[in-house]
């Protein structure tokens, strides 16, 4: 049997992909939300986009809503130009997500 050698990675190959995994994962969420706002799951025969991604992607009903709110509250903060730092993270938005619509940045 052939044995897989293993190069451990150095710091700024690292960094570059913890950069690339960031990246992905939000542009992950832009996907989802496009997939919800046009509909996405009707072409694919699904009844309701919750049955979409819990077959597609295999996410438990409340994470599916909690990536899709997390790309809603960062779609909306994204057009407001006094937020200087943009949310990166789904758990930093899912204390707007508990807001009152109005009350959320928009």
């Amino acid at each position: 049997m052939d044995t897989i050698q293993v190069v451990i990675m150095e710091e700024a190959e690292a960094r570059l992909l913890v950069e690339e995994i960031k990246s992905g994962i939000n542009s992950v969420g832009d996907k989802l939300l496009e997939l919800y706002d046009r509909e996405g799951w009707k072409a694919l025969g699904y009844s309701s986009w919750r049955d979409c991604v819990i077959v597609e992607f295999g996410f438990s009903q409340s994470r599916a809503y909690q990536l899709l709110s997390h790309a809603q509250i960062t779609r909306n903060i994204a057009t407001d130009s006094t937020i200087v730092e943009k949310p990166t993270k789904e758990s930093q938005t899912r204390p707007l997500a508990n807001l009152p619509k109005d009350q959320q940045p928009i």
